[in-house]
C-alpha cells in the first residue's frame, strides 16, 4: 500500500514539474530569443531493462543511479534549434545564423545570450535590453551610435569610421 503512493507521489511530481516547463515554454514563447525546455523522464524498471545487457556497464559494485519504484526526472534538455528570423529594420537587432551565443558581461560575470534585441547606450557601447554590455573579441562592443553596418563575419563598422575612410581615400566603403 505504501509503495504504491510512493509510485503514485512520484508520478505527480514528474507531472508538476512537466506542467511547469510547459508554462515556461509558453510564457516565453514571444520572448526574443528563447529555446523551449523539455523534461526527459524514466521508471527505473525502463533504465535497468536498458542496461542490463550492456557490456559497457560493469554492475557489479557500482551504482546505477537511484531506486525507487516510481518515476523520476532525468534531464532537462534545451532545443538550441534555429529559429525564424525576422527583419525589423533596426541595425541594433542582431541574428546569429547556425550555432554560436553573443556573449554578454553581467554583473555576475560573463553570460551567454541568442537573443539579438539590443540598442546602443548613451557612451555608444551595444547593451541588451537590461543594460548588460555585449561583447567582442577585445571586450565591449563600441558601435558609436545607431548608424553602423555588420558584415557577414561580424564586424561591426561605424558611420565614423565609413566617413573617415571615404575622406581619406584608405579603402572602399560597401554598404
Amino acid at each position: 500500500m505504501i509503495r504504491g503512493l510512493y509510485t503514485a507521489t512520484t508520478g505527480m511530481m514528474v507531472q508538476r514539474s512537466k506542467m511547469d516547463v510547459l508554462t515556461n515554454n509558453i510564457v516565453n514563447a514571444e520572448t526574443v530569443g528563447y529555446k523551449t525546455d523539455n523534461l526527459m523522464t524514466s521508471a527505473f524498471d525502463a533504465e535497468m531493462l536498458k542496461r542490463v545487457n550492456d557490456p559497457n556497464l560493469s554492475v557489479v559494485g557500482t551504482n546505477v543511479g537511484k531506486y525507487s519504484f516510481g518515476t523520476h526526472v532525468d534531464e532537462m534538455v534545451t532545443d538550441f534549434s534555429q529559429g525564424a528570423i525576422e527583419d525589423t529594420g533596426r541595425n541594433t537587432d542582431l541574428a546569429l545564423v547556425g550555432d554560436g551565443f553573443f556573449a554578454v558581461e553581467t554583473p555576475e560575470g560573463e553570460s551567454y545570450t541568442r537573443a539579438g534585441n539590443f540598442t546602443v547606450d548613451d557612451q555608444g557601447y551595444l547593451v541588451t535590453s537590461n543594460g548588460n554590455y555585449v561583447l567582442g573579441n577585445n571586450g565591449r562592443i563600441y558601435a558609436g551610435g545607431d548608424d553602423f553596418t555588420v558584415s557577414d563575419t561580424g564586424m561591426i563598422t561605424t558611420i565614423d569610421e565609413m566617413l573617415n575612410t571615404l575622406i581619406n581615400g584608405t579603402g572602399r566603403v560597401g554598404l
